[in-house]
């Protein structure tokens, strides 16, 4: 099984609201779920204006917890093709690729 951490979820949990806390919470006591991140969520919560060395650490702590799914040149090529099905921005676009890449059966 595989979740999926979504930026939101992750900024929740960084400002302690409790559908963060909690998501992360079960995510670190199931060993037998693959819990990743879309590098464009890396890009979205570390981009934050005015982060302070203490927030961009706690950050960075909080996803090396995880697993990133890279954006390779497959999913870049993917990405197009469901931008020219699908109005969709860049940013949501890119995530469902960048999974089918990492395990192609699970999606």
């Amino acid at each position: 099984m595989r979740w999926l951490l979504d930026s939101n979820v992750l900024i929740d949990a960084l400002a302690g609201l409790p559908h963060g806390v909690r998501v992360l919470q079960e995510a670190r006591k199931r060993p037998e779920v693959w819990v990743i991140y879309s590098a464009i969520t890396r890009i979205e919560v570390l981009g934050f204006p005015n982060l302070s060395e203490q927030e961009e650490a706690a950050i960075r702590r909080l996803l090396n917890e995880f697993d990133e799914v890279p954006i390779t040149n497959t999913v870049i090529e993917r990405t197009i093709q469901i931008r020219r099905s699908v109005r969709i921005k860049i940013p949501d676009a890119l995530i469902v690729p960048g999974l089918t890449v990492v395990h192609p059966d699970n999606v």
